[in-house]
């Protein structure tokens, strides 16, 4: 059996910090303008840039497509409006302790 000879992997930061500067900046534009958003696009998925909502759609994956097939593979804020930014959910397996 032989040995394969193994090639140390380059070293990716993920994700890139260029890129995570963009999006924190956009979330900033976009809770500044939420109750704005609210009465337009309540529900709806935004594609938001610098301020301005560049398209909407109900279905996310739709949106998504449509702005890339538009605007090329690139990083994109896209974002459903809501009142309030939804909590995340960690889900963990469950057992009841027994007593």
């Amino acid at each position: 059996m032989s040995e394969t000879p193994t090639r140390k992997p380059e070293k990716t930061v993920y994700p890139d910090p260029e890129i995570m500067a963009y999006m924190e900046h956009q979330a900033k534009l976009f809770d500044l303008q939420r109750a704005e958003l609210l009465n337009k696009y309540r529900g709806m998925y935004v594609v938001f840039e610098d301020g301005e909502v560049l398209d909407f759609d109900r279905d996310e994956v739709a949106l998504v497509i449509r702005t890339y097939e538009k605007m090329g593979r690139r990083p994109m804020f896209v974002q459903k409006v809501l009142p309030q930014e939804p909590q995340p959910v960690v889900r963990t397996p469950y057992r009841p302790m027994e007593t």
